[in-house]
């Protein structure tokens, strides 16, 4: 994979989050783009897990709603994992599958901060 990569905040990237230990995200999967260009020299994006939208995660403000439509390239009922946030090398990075809207990455990166104590 090339790391002339050019992600955006709010997109959506197919990211290999393997290898992985105990309780860390595993497999190839969905991810958002939280980090605003520019934020290093180095070819690293911040990024946050998409996962299976859960009855049990509705209650934990660490999760975020992500809304499944042909923008995002979701297919079913979603939700970040704020408290997986994660820099990666842009040779993680497989496929760009959509984005979502700048309201949803807002709630994204506010529960991000409230997760570092911001």
């Amino acid at each position: 994979m090339s790391t002339t990569i050019d992600s955006k905040p709010g997109e959506i990237w197919l990211v290999d989050f393997e290898p992985n230990l105990g309780a860390e995200m595993d497999k190839r999967r969905p991810a958002i783009v939280i980090s605003e260009p520019g934020f290093t020299y180095l070819p690293l994006r911040i990024v946050v897990p998409i996962t299976d939208k859960k009855d049990r995660h509705l209650q934990l403000y660490w999760y975020v709603k992500v809304i499944a439509d042909a923008k995002s390239g979701l297919t079913k009922g979603s939700e970040v994992d704020t408290a997986q946030c994660h820099s990666f090398d842009l040779e993680r990075f497989v496929k760009k599958l959509g984005s979502i809207r700048p309201n949803e990455l807002r709630l994204i990166r506010d529960a991000v901060a409230v997760s570092l104590g911001l």
